[in-house]
């Protein structure tokens, strides 16, 4: 305190760590100068204000900034009436103007940068991640605007930002979408939802063209006025004039019927709004009919599950609706319910006769059509008919490519469809290039944020199966991000995003984030899904997958069990799917030292698959390699030998080649023959199934470890001792000391380290 007069400030400052380059330490001090600059620039009652700033003796610098003493936007307004909240997103938008209009983009909106006084006035703070639009006049080049700096909560990022594209005044319109959203509900209705909409489209172009404007339709909407962000529609229009001028509106009316002694509508009006009429009328009995369903009184006490909900309703549209638009209407909501709840024998019943009743309308019900047939080439591959899955999904493409006019959003979700059919059916070849084309015309096609977030999530499926880790997990995270956006509503769309990413974090070797991944799927899904769901039945399986690789025995075969009953409820006793899992737990139990009964598992597991996909594909040659590996274990590596070769050969064959069980395959195959005593034939498998695997896990990953050992003796055998000690001489030290490799395969290495090293 100088002079007598004190005042509270908020003092921002950096400390470079030292473990920084000199230019990355450089770099990060301008870019913070810079801030300085920015801040210094925007003089507004509603912007944080600068103080002061310089540099400390020690060469660190800062800035002295007015204190604010409020509360976050959401935490602020949470009291407050639609009309407040929206009157103060309005003036928040004005403020963003002002700063854009002086070139400065803040890249960080959310609502801990957007306090409230307690006087009801919004400061905005926090222009460290600024980006100016001119940045040669704050000396700013190239560097300064590098990747390294384009920090963001990524919640409230826009789309070109989480891609790390060149960012405009759009980036800003997009976050101030989303911090609206939240301020708002996240299940905003009608013109607010249509504001919100607009603000956070896909595209850039496709926004508000200025945050003034998005001020503007904030305005609008409290004076009861129509909204640029439903430009064009006449019937809103409209209604909006009438609802302004009631009252004129009531008695021009009743002059002109006078007038013209009610001749106004015309025989075809009139038939029109009797049919709607007769529709509403047919909906609201339905519904009374299917919620009385629900009432105890009318089932002696019982309520009845939602599966026998649906299955009345089902039932009341075949006896009762008699409208074919009103049956068709309700029939297409019936079915995708049912396929949300994993009931796709269910669905696809009822789409097939929606298809029906479409295809005889010809070019007028094409797009619905083709959704239709998309649909049912999910619920055909779901069921494992993937040949009927890629029948659908042809003709789903088909018709979305025949609109007129084009329908980018309509042939995204087709392509999609015809892809995740061909996924499910381990023709990741095929799927590939549906995917990505999905993926490319998702973009700015119009489709919600859960419906690109999926696209995206099945595109990173495919990615995943082919190896392609990188592109994958960006893939996952941007349909986590796209999927958060949508709000609780797309609460399932999360937990699928989530429960994808924790199986590449697996796939990786990266155990504990996938147990956190997974975790955090079952709990969202145990909330969205109380009586089950195929998708839990999943995410519990690959939980159970990671928990096993991490020796926690009885917690993953507990889960497997859980799994099962799911599969069986869901998919069926010979679906492939519990198959698989069925074979996944046998593993756990080969784990656990009960091997005579994984080996019954296994043999179980191999028959449902040679009766459903057939002996030369994925699912069976899987459940092959890991019988073949069990067979070493339990000292029948004869046996081990030649159906390690059969399964090989059979992933050599597919089309792409899975990395992942070609390489651990060539590993089994070379511990077969070094058990069976032939280690010199040992050399090439072992050789090619390390180099495999190297480029696809972390150096920590069990199959690594075991790939090292297999091609270490295989050396030794042939005289090339030295290397070959220089290979397992690591891993035994490792298993001795920590035991993490597992008590079969710790006590083959030690084996294996006595004869060739010792």
């Amino acid at each position: 305190m100088e002079g007598g007069f004190g005042q509270r400030v908020a003092v921002k400052l950096i400390a470079l760590p030292v473990v920084m380059t000199g230019t990355m330490a450089r770099q990060i001090q301008e870019r913070f100068e810079a801030e300085r600059q920015i801040v210094a620039s925007l003089e507004h009652p509603d912007i944080c204000r600068l103080l002061d700033g310089g540099v400390t003796e020690g060469g660190i610098p800062y800035l002295v900034l007015e204190y604010v003493e409020g509360k976050d936007l959401v935490e602020a307004t949470a009291g407050w009436g639609e009309r407040e909240r929206v009157r103060l997103l309005a003036r928040v938008a004005r403020v963003v103007h002002y700063a854009h209009q002086r070139l400065v983009v803040h890249r960080d909106l959310k609502p801990s940068n957007i306090l409230v006084t307690g006087e009801g006035h919004p400061k905005l703070l926090d222009f460290g991640i600024a980006k100016t639009l001119d940045e040669a006049e704050w000396g700013m080049g190239e560097e300064q605007t590098a990747t390294a700096f384009r920090a963001a909560t990524p919640g409230y990022a826009s789309p070109e930002q989480l891609r790390g594209e060149a960012l405009t005044t759009a980036t800003d319109i997009y976050s101030l979408g989303v911090v609206a959203r939240k301020v708002l509900g996240e299940r905003v209705k009608g013109d607010l939802a249509a504001i919100v909409g607009r603000a956070t489209r896909e595209e850039a172009g496709e926004r508000y063209p200025s945050a003034a404007a998005l001020a503007g339709d904030l305005e609008r909407y409290l004076e009861g006025l129509p909204l640029e962000a439903r430009q064009g529609q006449l019937r809103y229009i409209a209604a909006k004039y009438v609802k302004r001028h009631k009252a004129a509106v009531v008695a021009a009316g009743v002059a002109v019927a006078l007038a013209v002694g009610f001749t106004g509508l015309t025989v075809v009006q009139k038939r029109q709004i009797a049919r709607e009429q007769q529709r509403a009328e047919e909906v609201a009995r339905f519904l009374r009919g299917l919620f009385q369903a629900s009432d105890p009184a009318f089932n002696l006490g019982a309520i009845p599950s939602t599966r026998e909900l649906l299955d009345r309703g089902a039932q009341r549209i075949q006896d009762e609706v008699e409208d074919e638009e009103t049956r068709l209407a309700l029939m297409e909501t019936m079915a995708g319910a049912y396929s949300g709840l994993g009931l796709y024998e269910k669905s696809n019943g009822m789409y097939e006769e929606i298809a029906g009743l479409l295809e005889k309308r010809g070019q007028e019900g094409a797009g619905r059509l083709a959704r239709v047939y998309a649909e049912m080439a999910e619920g055909a591959a779901q069921l494992g008919r993937y040949e009927e899955a890629a029948k659908w999904g042809e003709r789903g493409v088909t018709a979305a490519r025949s609109l007129n006019p084009a329908d980018a959003g309509v042939e995204a979700v087709a392509l999609e469809k015809h892809c995740l059919a061909y996924a499910l059916a381990t023709k990741h070849g095929e799927a590939a290039p549906l995917c990505k084309e999905a993926a490319e015309k998702s973009e700015g096609s119009g489709l919600t944020p859960r419906e690109q977030a999926r696209i995206l999530r099945n595109h990173g499926i495919v990615l995943k199966d082919l190896s392609e880790y990188g592109e994958a997990e960006k893939a996952y995270r941007r349909s986590v991000a796209l999927a958060r956006s949508g709000g609780r509503a797309d609460g399932p769309t999360v937990a699928v995003s989530l429960a994808e990413l924790g199986g590449l974090y697996f796939r990786e070797g990266k155990f504990k984030e996938s147990t956190e991944m997974f975790g955090e799927a079952i709990a969202l899904q145990r909330q969205l899904y109380p009586e089950g769901h195929l998708f839990t039945a999943r995410t519990l399986n690959n939980l159970a997958n990671t928990l096993a690789t991490m020796r926690q025995f009885g917690e993953a075969e507990k889960i497997y069990r859980e799994a099962h009953v799911l599969y069986r409820k869901y998919v069926g006793e010979g679906s492939g799917e519990l198959a698989t899992s069925l074979s996944n737990m046998a593993v756990t139990q080969q784990s656990a030292g009960r091997l005579e009964e994984a080996a019954e598992t296994l043999r179980a597991v191999l028959e449902m698959h040679a009766q459903g996909t057939g002996k030369g594909q994925r699912p069976y040659l899987s459940t092959l390699l890991k019988y073949a590996n069990l067979r070493v274990e339990q000292g029948r590596s004869g046996e081990a030998v030649g159906q390690a070769r059969e399964a090989v050969g059979g992933f050599d064959r597919l089309t792409p080649v899975p990395k992942l069980e070609a390489g651990f395959g060539r590993i089994v195959l070379a511990a077969a023959l070094i058990e069976s005593g032939r280690p010199g034939e040992a050399l090439e498998p072992a050789r090619a199934g390390r180099e495999i695997l190297a480029a696809i896990l972390q150096p920590t990953h069990w199959m690594r470890y075991y790939a090292d050992v297999a091609l270490g003796v295989a050396l030794a055998a042939q005289g090339r001792r030295e290397e070959g000690r220089a290979l397992i001489e690591p891993v035994y030290d490792l298993q001795r000391n920590t035991k993490s490799t597992g008590a079969w395969r710790a006590r083959w290495i030690e084996k294996m380290w006595r004869t060739y090293c010792g």
